[in-house]
């Protein structure tokens, strides 16, 4: 009995640290994301907001927080015109 408590709890343990991963992988990636639209695009940008959103998105929807990584990978130690002309089918949504 006290085996099987044991593991029980290492078991939701294992799965909260990766949930915990999941969303601060997410953040970061929104915030990156967030931040280079708002230095390529649209300086007066709300980052803030951008990233809070895209953060509640991918929480809720497993397809956004995959384009969402694919979209961070693709963007990043880009250019502003290379991320548009490279990254634009990976990014197309994420940011409105």
């Amino acid at each position: 009995m006290r085996t099987k408590v044991i593991l029980s709890i290492a078991t939701l343990m294992a799965a909260s640290a990766l949930g915990g991963c999941s969303s601060v992988d997410n953040a970061i990636d929104c915030s990156q994301v967030c931040a280079a639209y708002s230095d390529c695009f649209d300086s007066d940008y709300d980052v803030s907001s951008c990233t809070s959103n895209c953060e509640e998105q991918a929480a809720e929807d497993e397809s956004f927080e995959k384009q969402l990584e694919q979209c961070e990978s693709c963007i990043e130690g880009e250019s502003c015109t290379e991320s548009v002309f490279e990254c634009t089918g990976d990014c197309v949504g994420i940011v409105p």
